[in-house]
């Protein structure tokens, strides 16, 4: 996945939140958002395994391009989609 898929998957998520009066995201399309953010920690941390990096700084370094300053956009900012994606791991 290059940076504009990226790009382009962050931005349909962002427009996904953003239409309509209900803020839930359609099930399928979360799941693979999430699937795959979790690939690619997964690999990060193998790679950071073997190559003795700690694996906390790998995680932060995906943070850090999956937030809102870095190409994956993503906003931390809003306490009720926060609440329900941590609700959503516990159902």
């Amino acid at each position: 996945m290059d940076v504009a898929d990226r790009d382009a998957l962050g931005r349909a998520l962002l427009s996904r939140l953003a239409d309509g009066d209900d803020p839930r995201v359609d099930e399928g399309f979360a799941f693979l958002v999430v699937g795959a953010i979790l690939g690619v920690a997964v690999a990060l941390a193998l790679g950071a395994a073997r190559t003795g990096l700690p694996v906390l700084i790998a995680f932060l370094g995906l943070g850090m391009l999956l937030g809102s300053d870095g190409p994956g956009g993503i906003a931390f900012d809003n306490a009720r989609l926060t609440r329900e994606a941590g609700r959503s791991g516990s159902r």
